[in-house]
């Protein structure tokens, strides 16, 4: 699945899921994430759309989806997002530190992201591929 679908994916979850309660709302300004969603720790202080836009660049960084860090129960129980488990823990670590190395390194600006390690892939590969970079005689 590519990173649009996903993101398209994780999105629609959420105008479904999370948005139900916001129909009567008739200001412009869109709530905040945790104003919306349970057990928001991390991500605190930015608006749904970016929250659910962020969900899915995660799962597309990861090659993961939305069960990978929530429970697979979320999927009928829209309530079980907000449950606590280890992944969850382990990915709000990973934004710290991802948070941590922009400031410290670029001032802030989002250079380094989850995708910067892990490629699409679960775990971040820690050796290059030396056959990948030599395939066919071409340097990359």
């Amino acid at each position: 699945m590519n990173w649009q679908r996903a993101s398209l994916i994780v999105a629609t979850m959420g105008i479904a899921g999370g948005w139900t309660g916001l129909a009567g709302q008739t200001s412009d300004k869109q709530p905040l994430a945790e104003d919306v969603f349970k057990n928001v720790q991390v991500l605190k202080g930015i608006p749904v759309s970016e929250f659910m836009a962020t969900m899915g660049f995660f799962s597309a960084s990861l090659g993961l989806n939305c069960v990978y860090c929530h429970v697979a129960e979320s999927l009928q129980d829209w309530q079980k997002f907000a449950d606590d488990v280890p992944r969850k823990r382990m990915a709000r670590t990973m934004i710290q530190m991802v948070d941590t190395l922009n400031k410290a390194s670029f001032g802030g600006r989002h250079v380094i992201t989850c995708y910067s390690c892990h490629h699409g892939n679960e775990r971040p590969k820690d050796m290059p591929s030396l056959a990948l970079q030599y395939a066919g005689g071409v340097i990359h």
